[in-house]
């Protein structure tokens, strides 16, 4: 007997209540084919799909009683899958899509809690920036909530509930975005400087020891805002290098030229370009998706959107002075 996958599947939430997950290339219809040698050979023939191809294999292969894990605002969905494929080009982000059964209560709450009822590491696993991903290692954890599912035990939220405080941290993040762009109703430091700092407190909240070195540190076009380090369970060091852009409209190709032109002395592991803005076409056409990271010359980019979503990831844990600085509140609201 074949052996049952769990997988994350980030689907759009139009497609719940149609009893479905999707998965994005709107331009190819997977439906069409056969299977993944037919898919691969024929639907992206001439096309550089790179380390997309695992997570392409890994959608179509979805069969009959496999799992999926589809997380949404501060919790999940689990569904069984049914397996019946289909096409539907309107739903950018979804548009093939694979027939699904999802677990709840006897009221249909199907939504639950990642703070509650999952794990740090698995609500760590769910944070990765990839449309599916295998979590095989998390299996004896989901299949728990599956049986407890099965058994009728409450573990879900109500549905409006979430709903509400779903649109509710949409509206937040937007208005965020403006914000950060604009500078307007923000107490961060103007020059950059504020937007530094914020990120460099984040980076911190998330284990690593994290500085802004001094300007006059490099010579000519060379430049990195922050230098984070920390060790991993190996005890080997992770370093990473990040530029920090505070932009509206897009940002041009400087800031990946001053991080490839950085030559650290110690070896470094990865280089962030980070804006509050968009990339201009100049660096989107030079950028490759590896795994759903956009990358320009070995350097990540990291737009506002991400940025954003980053920041609202990490809210609780931000310094009261901080989130007073980004106009954040954290008295409690009544949503209904």
């Amino acid at each position: 007997m074949t052996e049952q996958k769990i997988i994350l599947v980030r689907s759009p939430r139009e497609l719940i209540e149609k009893g479905l997950i999707g998965y994005g290339w709107q331009d190819i219809d997977f439906s069409a084919y056969n299977d993944i040698d037919d898919l691969l050979k024929n639907g992206f023939d001439g096309r550089n799909i790179g380390r997309k191809k695992n997570q392409i294999t890994r959608f179509f292969n979805l069969k009959e009683w496999d799992l999926v894990v589809v997380p949404f605002f501060k919790s999940i969905a689990i569904a069984k899958v049914i397996g019946r494929k289909s096409f539907d080009s309107s739903v950018s982000k979804g548009s093939n899509q694979v027939s699904v059964s999802y677990l709840g209560d006897s009221k249909g709450n199907i939504f639950i809690s990642r703070e509650k009822y999952l794990s740090t590491a698995l609500q760590s696993r769910l944070r990765i920036r990839m449309s599916n991903a295998d979590l095989k290692d998390f299996s004896d954890e989901i299949l728990k909530l599956v049986e407890a599912l099965d058994k009728g035990e409450a573990l879900t939220w109500e549905t409006k509930m979430v709903d509400k405080e779903a649109k509710l941290a949409e509206k937040f993040k937007t208005d965020l975005l403006a914000r950060l762009g604009s500078g307007k109703g923000l107490g961060l430091s103007t020059g950059g400087d504020g937007l530094e700092k914020l990120i460099q407190e984040i980076l911190i909240i998330q284990g690593y020891s994290a500085d802004i070195p001094s300007k006059k540190a490099v010579k000519g076009i060379a430049d990195v805002d922050i230098i984070a380090t920390r060790k991993n369970i190996f005890s080997e060091v992770e370093r990473i290098l990040v530029q920090v852009k505070h932009h509206r409209g897009t940002t041009s190709p400087l800031g990946v030229k001053q991080l490839f032109e950085y030559k650290p002395e110690e070896k470094c592991s990865r280089k962030i370009l980070i804006t509050t803005a968009g990339f201009s076409n100049a660096v989107i056409s030079k950028a490759e998706d590896k795994d759903g990271i956009l990358m320009v010359d070995g350097i990540q980019l990291v737009d506002g959107d991400e940025l954003v979503e980053w920041i609202y990831e990490n809210i609780d844990q931000l310094s009261a002075s901080t989130r007073a600085k980004i106009g954040v509140s954290m008295t409690p609201t009544l949503i209904y």
